[in-house]
């Protein structure tokens, strides 16, 4: 009976510790580390991430601090399809700057916006590049039209002048 007690008693500490130490499998994973908090966005279903979207919306308007501002950033752009959804947590980022707690905070959530902002703008740097090299494909290619064209004609020429 002893044996069994003692296996319970196990199970019941693992998975007690399985539940405290994953941010994943908490029901509010603010207040993990950035990295975990990123992981957690990746996994979080949409309706997950819009609930907690809109409860650090209404704690950025109460108070201002580094962690909401960055986690809101992170929900709004890590899985963003758009240029819009960049620019977006972009401008959430730069709130930084105008919150006096977010400003002196110099830890974890610190580095990690400046990678995320560092992040975002090399996408916005990755748009910008993949809309130039379209324009650029576009142009080579009417200029292969255009030399196919003047192609044609020289070889009609050659031929007229043969004939003759």
């Amino acid at each position: 009976m002893n044996s069994i007690k003692i296996w319970m008693l196990g199970v019941g500490l693992l998975g007690l510790c399985a539940c405290t130490t994953s941010p994943l499998l908490m029901g509010r994973p603010q207040g993990a580390a950035p990295l975990d908090f990123y992981q957690w966005v990746l996994e979080a279903t949409p309706q997950e991430r819009l609930a907690l979207q809109q409860s650090l919306e209404q704690q950025l308007e109460q108070r201002c601090a580094l962690p909401v501002i960055v986690q809101l950033a992170v929900l709004k752009s890590a899985l963003a399809t758009s240029a819009q959804e960049d620019e977006s947590a972009l401008a959430t980022l730069k709130e930084i700057d105008s919150c006096p707690s977010a400003s002196a905070d110099t830890g974890e959530y610190r580095v990690f916006a400046t990678l995320w902002t560092q992040q975002l703008a090399q996408r916005q740097t990755l748009r910008l590049n993949g809309r130039q090299i379209q324009a650029l494909e576009e142009q080579r290619s009417a200029l292969r039209e255009q030399i196919d064209a003047l192609t044609n004609i020289e070889e009609q020429l050659n031929r007229r002048e043969a004939d003759l």
